[in-house]
């Protein structure tokens, strides 16, 4: 899925601060899908599904308004909003490389963010009513080279029967020379890093609620 115009000429076309996605893989297969269980059950499910070789590459112009009225749901709220009963166990996606770009008001450079050699495990996607009731969450696993420089592992738990749909996450960033941010820290807030060691970083967030955003 690529753009047929330049990212930042079709992002300066938009209303809002959208972003424009290109997406390539090289190959994806999937495994233990059964016809027959689809003509039998209805259901739709799938042993594991392999996408590998995937590069994403993600601009947005920040000079853009935001969309207030836009609601994105979180990856267990579309699974809920399924109408059609669906079960993956495992998603493997290996050796991606990711790119954020961002431009900002009176500024040249864009706001860059790379994670390379990038692996991601998800586990347990369903929509099927009475797994949405049990114990059992959606779990996500990410590994990657931030910045070509950094360890990068995060965990996100997103549990399909909570009463507000909350989810968490925990990570960590390892060891890398703090001038290997200011690519993102620069462009957004106009510093830069000059010297400086980061040791490790360890992050934890939980119940994350998806707000609702009013206009004033």
């Amino acid at each position: 899925m690529k753009p047929r115009m330049d990212r930042a000429k079709l992002a300066s076309t938009y209303k809002y601060n959208s972003e424009v996605f290109d997406v390539e893989t090289k190959e994806m297969s999937i495994d233990g899908f059964y016809l027959d269980t689809i003509v039998r059950t209805g259901v739709i499910a799938l042993d594991s599904i392999v996408v590998d070789g995937l590069n994403l590459d993600i601009y947005k112009d920040q000079t853009k308004p935001f969309n207030l009225s836009k609601r994105p749901l979180f990856l267990n709220q579309k699974f809920k909003k399924l109408d059609h009963p669906i079960y993956i166990n495992k998603v493997f996606i290996k050796n991606t490389f990711f790119s954020y770009r961002e431009k900002h008001e009176n500024k040249d450079d864009l706001l860059a963010i790379d994670i390379s050699d990038m692996n991601v495990k998800l586990n347990y996607l369903t929509s099927i009513k009475d797994s949405l009731k049990a114990d059992e969450a959606l779990t996500i696993n990410l590994k990657g080279k931030l910045n070509s420089v950094a360890d990068l592992n995060l965990d996100i738990l997103m549990p399909y029967n909570t009463w507000n749909d909350s989810f968490s996450f925990t990570g960590s960033v390892g060891a890398s020379q703090l001038s290997a941010f200011n690519s993102a820290i620069f462009p957004a807030a106009g510093i830069r890093l000059e010297s400086g060691m980061l040791k490790v970083c360890n992050f934890l967030l939980q119940e994350i609620l998806q707000m609702e955003r009013k206009e004033v």
